[in-house]
């Protein structure tokens, strides 16, 4: 039995959606592997990328590096798996859901060859590394490069597309950076959407649970139910108190009640058949859009809403706007205790500095 069968829900591969084919599959490649040297005394040859790259590549090591630098492999190479040292033959270890590229820059890490370990890589490269890095529970093997790849991780701040934003929330979550994962947590909480089974998506279409490694486990839950119980139903919540007001004779107007809580309510009508095509549910489970989606299209219902003439008081819009730009803006996600101890211990791992604490002692110049 292998070890990384056995450990295969605790460690899941690392699959991405730059994998998938957007067409039908091609067949396997019938040539052999290519074979790089890492160590020209290595005794062991890792054959990577069958299953993720569809192309095997051979890599020359050393066993007693890869177990000195990760106690998965060790375990794997001198804990009695398939994956340990034949009686006879050459020692041959296959891991066809690695990818090629990410296990060069790990391997060429452990094996002291850090002039060919790139100091700004693509986003998608250090992804990709520290997926690897965590399966292998090795992430400290980054550390020399861990601040110049975080500013990487920084710059790519301004892209919005759906992968862009999944790489970045794990990257922020595996190298301990508690601001950059909260920031992407929000982006992901007021851009995504509920697809037609279900499962978060972000504005371009990106399946957010088609990552293995995008944060800890019950991320997709926990932004879930934020987006709903936090974001979307206070904002429904609004609405139909204001609609309840109006039905119930609780009268927004002190003089010509009937009339001008007639004309705000003809207008909340008008506005949601307009913008919406129907008057909103109550329920923020039956609520599919975006949170940001949700927002603009009740600001356009709030633009419909109008009163009497001479009766500017009366009309509602205003509160309304400040109450979602409230809610929108300010209730923010805030991390668990578990949360925010694992990425203290990353950061002892990766060795990038903490979250910035105000010392109201330093401000004062006091010892």
């Amino acid at each position: 039995m292998s070890l990384l069968d056995e450990e295969q829900s605790e460690a899941p591969t690392s699959k991405h959606l730059e994998d998938i084919p957007s067409g039908p599959a091609s067949p396997p490649s019938e040539s052999p592997p290519r074979t790089m040297v890492i160590d020209s005394g290595g005794d062991l040859v890792l054959r990577v990328g069958a299953e993720a790259d569809e192309r095997e590549q051979e890599y020359v090591v050393c066993s007693n590096t890869l177990r000195r630098s990760s106690p998965v492999w060790k375990s794997m190479l001198y804990g009695g798996f398939k994956e340990a040292k034949p009686a006879e033959g050459s020692w041959v270890v296959s891991l066809p859901d690695d990818q090629a590229d990410p296990m060069l820059v790990i391997l060429n890490i452990i094996h002291t060859r850090f002039i060919l370990v790139p100091r700004e890589p693509p986003l998608s490269e250090i992804y990709h590394i520290l997926t690897l890095a965590h399966k292998y529970d090795m992430t400290e093997i980054v550390q020399p490069w861990a601040e110049c790849w975080m500013e990487v991780a920084d710059n790519a701040q301004e892209k919005e597309d759906g992968c862009s934003l999944a790489m970045l929330t794990y990257v922020a979550w595996e190298m301990g950076n508690e601001d950059l994962f909260t920031t992407m947590i929000n982006k992901l909480l007021l851009g995504s959407s509920v697809d037609d089974q279900g499962r978060l998506t972000t504005p371009d279409g990106i399946c957010l649970e088609n990552y293995d490694y995008l944060g800890p486990p019950d991320l997709l839950e926990m932004i879930s139910e934020f987006r709903k119980t936090d974001l979307i139903q206070p904002i429904l919540d609004v609405v139909h108190a204001l609609i309840k007001d109006l039905l119930g004779f609780q009268v927004c107007c002190k003089k010509e009640s009937q009339k001008c809580d007639y004309s705000i309510l003809g207008s909340v009508w008008y506005g949601m058949t307009k913008f919406r095509g129907s008057v909103m549910p109550e329920s923020a489970d039956e609520i599919l859009e975006s949170v940001t989606d949700l927002a603009s299209s009740v600001s356009q219902v709030s633009s419909y809403m109008s009163c009497l003439d001479n009766h500017p008081k009366c009309n509602p819009r205003e509160k309304i706007d400040k109450i979602i730009r409230k809610t929108v803006r300010q209730r923010k996600v805030i991390l668990g205790p578990s949360h925010i101890e694992y990425m203290r211990k990353q950061r002892h791992k990766t060795g990038i500095a903490g979250p910035y604490v105000w010392d109201p002692c330093w401000a004062k110049g006091e010892e």
